[in-house]
């Protein structure tokens, strides 16, 4: 039993505390609203609901010159310029991130008067209609048009401002992945010592924005165009005949940070010697700001430079001019997240590599990237068929002289995706039965008809051991032969073989099992001694492509089947010896 004085100590004492806490209470609650209504948003508090700004911001704007109004007038100050561009980009990823949350939330802080009621009014009733929106920021063009002679009033044009925003209804699964790119005339106000727009009036889309990938057909153009289903160079029609390319000793990441000059020449003339006239090769993806992690995705390989490629690459396409060799590029090699957050970093790549080569003779095809529907998985597809068509635009815009194409896994996913359509050639690989290759075939013709059509990558490993599905060297070459000769009968864009060389080592990550990679390994046409297997003389266009048939009991002279011959011998053999001593003992 408690004494009345001690039960009325320890309600006193409660009561005092409840007290302090209703205070602390209260002094919180009115800081944070004095916070709120003298400064907007809590940047701390969004930072905890959202995503940090991005790092580069301020890449993502590009000041014209100025408008002829504004030549006698006050001259804008660099610094106020660079003061108005921040404030400009941090409202549109304000307006994001408040996309984001649902709410108007921060808005105040680089909107205010007519500019903040319209956006706050039209967020709102999207979120009221039920609409998800994630936006990103891409580009903006501004060219300024008036600058108050006090310096508080500030007028522009934002003539390429481009979103890409993913918009989703819960109640019904909708989504879509929209790209957009609109005109904009701006009125910004500097008030309290920050700059905030006031006024905002979307006057019409880019004059550039969303344009077919489709390269301009120009008939004088030395360069190879798509003409119908076909591949013409100059008057001629042009049919590819070529392979993938990595050097012997520098396959996959290992290409670019060690390329050789010497290596080049000599693999050029070997592919010269086999009738080949078009090799495809490979690009990684590296972020020119080094704003996107590491140099290659995930741990495809080591560090690589964006000088060592366009070095390399140049010197590449130089030697195969000179040897009168065409070259596919193939472009963001095992870049696999096309997150629209990243689009921004994969534009900086595409403008510090294609420019380079816009005019080069020997580029055939920019390859806007391999096997990009095998990334749907991660992505989704509509996802990737987005990002596809903005980094062709991309592309496009930096290079109108060359193809454009994508290296598809499947001829399914190929045939409908909204983006074979608008490429100047389709390209899948395939790794079936030479039967069915013509139906494969079909199947493209019948849903890209007038488009001409590569068979990017074939191919038969000749790893032959103790493990199962062994090839030899002469069933890769009655399987090129089956292979070629269902080209020809569709004869469109042609075809590249997977791969020129064999390889000593194969570094992919994904092919750390010792049977897989020795099975890639062994997939080229050319041994580790630099002789030719018999399947690379069946490459050049107008190889003969008879070859001697396979009597069916040869397979069961491979080694898999001699093991398993050899395995059953002495199983029957260990029977038998089990059986006679216990028929003796009995």
């Amino acid at each position: 039993m408690i004494a009345k004085s001690r039960l009325k100590l320890l309600i006193w004492a409660g009561l005092v505390v409840l007290a302090a806490l209703a205070v602390a209470g209260t002094i919180l609650l009115l800081g944070r609203v004095t916070l709120h209504f003298n400064s907007g948003a809590d940047p701390a508090s969004a930072l905890n609901l959202i995503p940090a700004l991005p790092a580069d911001i301020d890449e993502r704007l590009h000041w014209m010159a100025d408008h002829p109004n504004v030549e006698d007038a006050r001259q804008m100050e660099p610094p106020t310029r660079d003061a108005i561009s921040d404030a400009y980009l941090r409202a549109w990823a304000q307006l994001g991130i408040a996309y984001e949350l649902g709410q108007p939330y921060g808005l105040q802080t680089y909107f205010t008067g007519q500019a903040l009621a319209q956006v706050s009014r039209t967020l709102t009733e999207t979120v009221a209609a039920g609409w998800q929106v994630n936006r990103t920021n891409l580009h903006h063009e501004l060219e300024l048009y008036f600058y108050s002679d006090d310096g508080s009033i500030v007028a522009f044009t934002d003539y390429d401002s481009r979103l890409v925003q993913h918009i989703r209804r819960g109640d019904s699964g909708l989504s879509q992945l929209v790209e957009s790119a609109d005109v904009w005339q701006m009125l910004m106000l500097l008030q309290d010592g920050n700059w905030r727009i006031i006024h905002l009036r979307r006057t019409g889309e880019a004059e550039k924005a969303n344009l077919p990938l489709a390269a301009a057909s120009n008939p004088a153009s030395p360069f190879v165009r798509a003409v119908g289903s076909e591949l013409r160079r100059g008057d001629e029609p042009f049919v590819i005949a070529g392979v993938n390319y990595y050097p012997q000793e520098a396959a996959w990441a290992e290409f670019w940070p060690n390329y050789d000059h010497a290596v080049t020449a000599a693999d050029l003339a070997l592919a010269r010697r086999l009738g080949l006239n078009t090799l495809r090769v490979f690009v990684p993806f590296v972020d020119p700001k080094g704003l996107s992690g590491p140099a290659l995705t995930g741990d495809y390989g080591g560090d690589v430079t964006l000088d060592q490629i366009r070095d390399g690459l140049n010197d590449f396409l130089d030697q195969a001019a000179a040897a009168d060799v065409q070259v596919i590029v193939t472009l963001f090699d095992h870049r696999t997240d096309h997150h629209p957050a990243n689009w921004p970093a994969d534009d900086r790549y595409l403008a510090a590599i294609v420019p380079s080569f816009a005019n080069h003779p020997a580029l055939l095809a920019w390859d806007l990237k391999n096997e990009a529907d095998t990334d749907a998985g991660f992505n989704t597809a509509q996802r990737v068929d987005a990002w596809l068509l903005h980094v062709g635009r991309e592309v496009r815009r930096r290079d109108p002289n060359h193809l454009l194409t994508v290296g598809w896994f499947s001829a399914d996913y190929a045939a409908r995706s909204p983006v074979s359509a608008q490429l100047d050639f389709v390209s899948f690989h395939y790794f079936g039965t030479a039967q069915d290759l013509p139906n494969t075939w079909q199947l493209l013709a019948d849903a890209l008809p007038n488009k001409p059509v590569l068979l990017g990558e074939f191919g038969m490993s000749t790893w032959n051991s103790l493990w199962p599905d062994g090839h030899t060297e002469a069933e890769q070459a009655a399987y090129y032969a089956g292979i070629l000769s269902a080209e020809r009968r569709f004869r469109s864009a042609g075809y590249l073989a997977w791969t020129l060389h064999e390889y000593e080592n194969v570094t992919l990550p994904q092919y750390r099992l010792p049977w897989v990679s020795a099975k890639q390994a062994r997939l080229g046409v050319v041994r580790l001694d630099g002789s030719f297997k018999p399947a690379a003389l069946l490459l050049a266009p107008d190889a003969d492509l008879t070859v001697e048939p396979i009597p069916g009991w040869r397979r069961f002279v491979k080694p898999f089947w001699l093991a398993v011959l050899a395995g059953g011998v002495g199983l029957l053999a260990l029977v038998l010896w089990f059986g006679r001593r216990i028929f003796m003992r009995v």
